[in-house]
């Protein structure tokens, strides 16, 4: 019972460390990153944004609580999560195409993002419910690996942190 279990945590460390339960987030790695998705999915009373790096969506069908914004960053050379899926996992679209549908988010024009040799699509779906967002970064070659770049002068993990941190249970703060 793995979410039986992370929410046992997030209770036992409330009582020692409280902490605004209204803005907890899920964001994970490949599994980990399936783990978050999944967490949204069926924990989304406890969960304001979640973000997946290198991984997919398990579980297509949640009853949500409350829309919650979803940022996935994912490589083109996966070998272990196909970007565009496989006969074991969806691919990196249809996890954004679940969530936009979810959150009733706009459509977005593809930013473009040059780090060194690599490049980086990045596509900025705001407007959802309770002012809600989806955000994917296509990363063009990247790898199965905690992906990491700089665009329009971020660092990537600094662009995560900001996305996740701007929303409560409630939305947008």
């Amino acid at each position: 019972d793995d979410f039986g279990f992370l929410e046992a945590l997030l209770d036992e460390i409330q009582l020692s460390y409280p902490y605004s339960a209204s803005r907890v987030s899920a964001v994970g790695y490949s599994n980990g990153g399936m783990m978050a998705m999944g967490l949204a999915c069926e924990r989304s009373e406890r969960i304001a944004s979640a973000a997946s790096i290198s991984g997919t969506m398990l579980d297509f069908g949640c009853e949500f609580s409350h829309p919650i914004s979803v940022m996935t960053i994912h490589g083109t050379r996966d070998d272990t999560v196909a970007y565009d899926g496989n006969g074991d996992y969806r691919g990196a679209l249809d996890v954004v195409n679940y969530w936009r549908d979810e959150n009733n988010t706009e459509d977005a024009d593809r930013v473009t993002y040059t780090d060194g040799d690599t490049t980086i699509q990045h596509w900025p779906y705001e407007g959802g419910d309770a002012g809600t967002a989806v955000h994917h970064y296509k990363v063009v070659r990247g790898e199965h690996i905690w992906l990491t770049f700089d665009a329009d002068g971020r660092a990537s993990n600094d662009i995560l942190w900001d996305f996740l941190t701007a929303y409560s249970v409630e939305g947008r703060l």
